[in-house]
């Protein structure tokens, strides 16, 4: 009988000593206050910085785009197109 009563005490203890020690931590989690909340930290202000004028290639890019000098599609497919134009058998 003492085996048993060994063994079930080994076996049930962990959990019950680990139920209890929740309830006991959340006892005190209700007894204790809170603490308060923290301020925000507010971040300097930015300085103001002075701006030079727009460099040459910045002011190009700023103007109409030509669609002839941007190439949108791959140029292995320009090839296939104009050999299919040219010829009947592509599909």
């Amino acid at each position: 009988m003492r085996d048993c009563i060994a063994l079930l005490s080994i076996w049930l203890g962990e959990p019950a000593r680990r139920t209890l020690r929740a309830a006991r931590q959340r006892s005190m989690d209700l007894l204790t206050r809170p603490e308060p909340p923290r301020a925000n930290a507010v971040p300097p202000p930015v300085p103001n910085y002075r701006r030079g004028p727009v460099p040459a290639h910045v002011r190009e890019r700023e103007g109409p785009v030509d669609g002839e000098e941007n190439v949108l599609v791959r140029p292995y497919y320009v090839v296939h197109e104009r050999t299919c134009d040219t010829e009947a058998s592509c599909e």
